[in-house]
Formats: C-alpha cells, sequence, structure tokens
C-alpha cells in the first residue's frame, strides 16, 4: 500500500493573492485540512487518551500531514489501532514493516485481518516474505 498524498496547486500564482474571503476557510492544501489548533491539541489529546478513537485518529493525521511529525504520528497511530480503528491497524503493521520490526508488523497486520481489512492478507504475505 503507498500513501496518496494530494495538494491543491494553483494554475498561477497570482490566482493565489486573489483568494474571495469567503473562500479563506476554505483548506488550500492537504496538510491544512488536518491542521489542529494548539488550544484543540491538549483536549483531544485528553479525549484519546481516554479511550476516545475519533481524537486519536485525528492526532496521527494532524501529526502525519500537517505537522510531518513522525514521531508524534505514530505514537497516535498506535492508540487508534490499540482502540480498534481496522485502518490505523493496517497502516500500522505497514509502518512496522518499512522500518523493519517484523514481529510488530505481523501483530497489527493479524489484528487489521481479524478485522476485517482482507488487504491485510497481501501484507501479512509480504511481512512473512521479508523473515
Amino acid at each position: 500500500m503507498k500513501l496518496l498524498l494530494i495538494v491543491t496547486l494553483f494554475s498561477s500564482m497570482t490566482e493565489f493573492n486573489h483568494i474571495k474571503n469567503e473562500d479563506k476557510a476554505v483548506p488550500i492544501s492537504t496538510g491544512s485540512t488536518f491542521f489542529v489548533s494548539s488550544d484543540e491539541l491538549p483536549k483531544l489529546a485528553d479525549a484519546a487518551n481516554n479511550g476516545d478513537l475519533d481524537a486519536a485518529v485525528r492526532l496521527y493525521k494532524h501529526f502525519r500531514f500537517s505537522k510531518l511529525d513522525t514521531e508524534n504520528a505514530i505514537n497516535w497511530l498506535q492508540k487508534a489501532a490499540e482502540l480498534g480503528d481496522k485502518v490505523s491497524q493496517y497502516n500500522l503493521a505497514y509502518y512496522y514493516l518499512q522500518n523493519d520490526n517484523i514481529e510488530l508488523a505481523r501483530h497489527w497486520a493479524l489484528t487489521a485481518m481479524a478485522n476485517g481489512v482482507t488487504e491485510a492478507s497481501e501484507l501479512l504475505e509480504e511481512i512473512n516474505g521479508n523473515q
């Protein structure tokens, strides 16, 4: 699985300078789509640490795509996976495979597969092939 990042491009730089006021609230990049304000971060972290799956996923996306902070992103991805998010379980398995942690990759691929992620079986084959 490869991560696809879609970025909005403008046909010319002059268009960027002429965004209407009512359009300024519309995100202009993937990173801004997942931005979380500094006021909101502690609330989301508290919620995620108290079992709020949506908060954990939102924090993962914020750190992965907006802040480009891999360490924090993986911590929140781990939390989301532990809270039962099957997409996070698959993505965590893929991350561990890419970073040569075969045992954790296998664990999370099996967990994702048990939760109905059919693509996890292909990932598991790849994991088993890397031994």
